[in-house]
């Protein structure tokens, strides 16, 4: 799945902050976010990989259909394995809507996340942002790339959204 943030990064989330819903598998969405053109976004259904929603008309529409197969080829590669994706996503979204997530649980699932995009497990930073009640709000982890590209990845976990950023080292 490390195709999916090369040079780009991504969100899950299930549109669902906030309303009340439990979280389902059904309403898991990824969210590819281009560093060029500027502020580009495309919506994916996660379990369908078809776009739901681009943020930016300006995205030529030959780029559309390639971000369009990347994703498709990256989600159907190994179907078991973005179905285990999936339910972490939802279950680490579950932890921190409901009876909110601890330290070691919150690590645990970035360890696996990390592995999910060929990242190195072991974190090089870690952030962890607490809020009423002492309750864990955020937590973002730094994790270099396994390959020799010199990236490092964020990995940022709050109660509406999971995402993964890519940088250089610098």
């Amino acid at each position: 799945m490390k195709q999916l943030i090369k040079n780009q990064n991504i969100k899950f989330d299930t549109h669902q902050a906030g309303d009340g819903q439990e979280t389902n598998l059904k309403g898991l969405h990824l969210e590819k976010i281009l560093h060029k053109p500027k502020n580009t976004k495309i919506k994916f259904h996660f379990f369908e990989k078809i776009p739901i929603e681009k943020q930016n008309n300006n995205i030529d529409k030959k780029l559309f259909k390639k971000i369009q197969s990347e994703v498709s080829k990256a989600l159907n590669r190994n179907p078991q394995k973005t179905n285990e994706l999936g339910e972490l996503i939802l279950k680490t979204l579950y932890r921190y809507k409901t009876q909110g997530i601890d330290e070691i649980d919150a690590l645990e699932a970035v360890k696996n996340i990390a592995d999910y995009f060929d990242l190195n497990e072991d974190f090089i930073r870690k952030t962890i942002k607490y809020g009423k009640d002492n309750k864990i709000i955020e937590v973002t982890t730094t994790h270099p790339s396994n390959d020799t590209s010199q990236k490092r990845h964020n990995i940022k976990q709050t109660k509406n959204d999971i995402s993964i950023s890519s940088r250089r080292s610098k």
